[in-house]
């Protein structure tokens, strides 16, 4: 470790007994109990100097105990006097990373990493951050090099997980997480969060045992309960999903969502429990964020779609499509393009030539059509065949399309339709 000008090295005595009081110091920090760990300091202090070590460990205790702006400085005076100490340049990114100053965060984070590419904490940190700034696929390079290093990270698998599931990477994302689970087997949150891969992946059979789980060990089960509804929906056991939505919706926090999940789920009827909800729930609109708004304006446009009181209907489909507009910047030229683009490309000579691939044995059946047109009750229909089981409104085709880079480059016109 690098020292401050003027300040002598201890000795090796001196070296041993340092190492002791910080022991003692990571032990007062971990409880909490920053007035003894400040004190301790201050005794290091007076023998050794401000050296940079002592110096980060002031900064990280002063932040920890709610003096961000002094345990800052304190941390930014380490680093300037050893700016070659990756442990120091570690932690000064991540304390900027929770005071929100993420540029400086990823500059002192890459630092550490250049300066020690093994050092699995650094890795870890640069990773967390990079998903914070969606940049995914950079991230997934250095958590998937921080659990290498130091596989019990549950932290970096989580992060991990979560850059996989936002390139609709969900089989892979559940393999990250199932080696935090190895290290935490009972942990709710990570069965949580596996159930959610799971399900994005349409593996819902696993996503169920893994989100029942999820419930037996939890606390409070009441996000759980909304995983596990969307789960048994996929499964076509409605009647399953309508309960856990009903128990979720007991929770204030979640009532919201758990309502509009369950007027989305089903037809509304007149004395259905979400018409009363809904009808309480819109006099608190404009205390709303503006996503929840959102959500409720369209579970309101259907329900009331639903119960044949159109204006009403329409009233609220066109504020939930305002609010949308206003994230959503929607180009009718180019999607018009886009559908011809496609509808030439799907010609009848590339299905004819490319018609005999796919799958033998098991066939898949797709029911397409407009929403509230009869979908959902023809595979209802079709799954009481015996050789017929429902998929679900499946993400499959999507997926496919978005990681078929031949395709995609095909439909963009970028590869002759000749070579696909």
């Amino acid at each position: 470790m690098s020292l401050e000008s003027g300040v002598e090295t201890p000795t090796v005595n001196g070296k041993q007994k340092l190492k002791d009081a910080l022991v003692r110091l990571s032990q007062h920090r971990a409880e909490a109990r920053f007035d003894a760990a400040l004190n301790l300091l201050k005794t290091l202090m007076a023998e050794h100097g401000e050296i940079p070590l002592l110096l980060g460990q002031r900064g990280a205790t002063r932040y920890e105990m709610g003096d961000a702006e002094n345990g800052l400085n304190d941390l930014r005076r380490a680093t300037e006097a050893a700016p070659e100490d990756p442990v120091l340049a570690a932690d000064y990114g991540a304390f900027l990373a929770r005071d929100g100053q993420q540029d400086e965060a990823l500059f002192q984070l890459r630092n550490a990493v250049e300066r020690a590419p093994k050092y699995a904490i650094a890795r870890s940190n640069l990773g967390g951050l990079l998903v914070l700034k969606e940049q995914y696929r950079e991230a997934i390079t250095h958590l998937k090099a921080a659990l290498d290093l130091e596989p019990r990270f549950v932290d970096a698998a989580v992060n991990l997980a979560n850059a996989y599931n936002t390139l609709n990477r969900s089989n892979e994302a559940a393999d990250a997480l199932y080696r935090a689970l190895s290290v935490e087997p009972n942990a709710p949150g990570l069965h949580l969060e596996i159930a959610q891969s799971l399900y994005r992946a349409e593996r819902h059979d696993t996503a169920l045992y893994h989100i029942e789980k999820a419930i037996d060990l939890a606390d409070e089960p009441g996000p759980a309960l909304l995983v596990r509804a969307r789960i048994m929906a996929a499964r076509g056991e409605m009647q399953s999903a309508a309960n856990d939505l009903l128990r979720a919706a007991t929770r204030p926090r979640l009532a919201v969502g758990a309502m509009t999940q369950l007027i989305r789920l089903r037809r509304t009827e007149t004395d259905a429990p979400e018409v009363q909800f809904l009808e309480q729930a819109l006099k608190k609109l404009d205390d709303m964020p503006k996503p929840t708004q959102r959500s409720l304006h369209m579970a309101a446009g259907k329900a009331y779609d639903d119960l044949g009181d159109y204006p009403r209907a329409f009233t609220h489909f066109d504020a939930g499509n305002a609010l949308i507009a206003e994230e959503v910047k929607y180009d009718p030229v180019n999607a018009r393009e886009q559908a011809d683009r496609l509808i030439e490309f799907a010609s009848a000579p590339l299905i004819a030539r490319c018609g005999d691939g796919g799958l033998e044995g098991v066939q898949p059946i797709f029911i397409t059509g407009l929403p509230r047109s009869g979908t959902t009750l023809m595979e209802q229909i079709l799954s009481c065949h015996s050789g017929i089981e429902p998929g679900g409104e499946m993400r499959a085709v999507n997926r496919a399309l978005g990681q078929t880079n031949r395709l995609r480059a095909a439909l963009e016109e970028k590869l002759a339709d000749a070579e696909i």
